[in-house]
């Protein structure tokens, strides 16, 4: 990205990824999305020291309307309007499955018990709340966005209808995209056709630390 560009971070958590926007591209004016209260309000402390940076509420789907959102406060980064606590424990456990063993080498006979333990025991105590949705394109109509240099999507089985809330006329100002997308249910092979259909250059990667077979990062640039 290039000085004063505009970055939407959908998913923005506790900021992590707006923050290492900024540190790099102080002139970026960033718009994010994070709908749970506690992770918005420590996403507004780790950018304090920022400008241009403003951070909505509510969550992005293909309408507006309002959803249940699942919090797990021992790991947030899964937390979504999709939460299955069986799909997302089978999830976690696959992600740490390589780190717990080069760690506890001595334990891979009981590591399958034990990792399901883990995940669960992180899934815990989950908490649910009503959350307003919009799509992006009311969002780009209502601050007059004219381009976005970087779309990020971390959104937890969410990223499907995010893109199908973008209107025909919005997916032009759209320049580039990273998402991850989790393809337990076929989101991949739907959401990379869009991409190609909306013109856009694709590169889908696995990351080798994700030994999972269901999630994918998808870096797309407009030709």
């Amino acid at each position: 990205i290039k000085k004063n560009s505009c970055v939407v971070d959908v998913g923005g958590n506790i900021g992590l990824f707006s923050l290492f926007v900024k540190q790099n591209y102080h002139d970026a004016k960033i718009f994010a999305f994070e709908p749970m209260p506690i992770l918005k309000k420590i996403f507004q402390f780790n950018l304090k020291n920022y400008d241009n940076v403003q951070v909505s509420e509510n969550g992005l789907s293909n309408e507006s309307k309002e959803e249940i959102l699942t919090y797990y406060p021992g790991y947030s980064l899964m937390s979504g309007f999709h939460c299955d606590f069986n799909e997302d424990s089978k999830i976690l456990s696959e992600c740490i499955e390589k780190d717990f063993l080069k760690e506890n080498p001595n334990l891979e006979n009981n590591s399958d018990r034990i990792l399901k333990l883990l995940s669960q025991t992180k899934l815990n105590k989950k908490q649910n709340m009503k959350c307003k949705l919009t799509t992006l394109s009311a969002f780009i109509e209502l601050n007059n966005i004219q381009q976005i240099d970087l779309l990020k999507i971390n959104a937890e089985k969410s990223e499907l209808n995010i893109l199908n809330g973008v209107k025909k006329n919005d997916w032009l100002k759209i320049k580039q995209i990273i998402l991850e997308v989790n393809d337990l249910k076929g989101s991949l092979k739907k959401i990379t056709e869009k991409l190609t259909q909306n013109n856009f250059d694709i590169i889908v990667e696995k990351e080798d630390r994700k030994r999972t077979s269901y999630l994918f990062n998808i870096y797309a640039r407009r030709k």
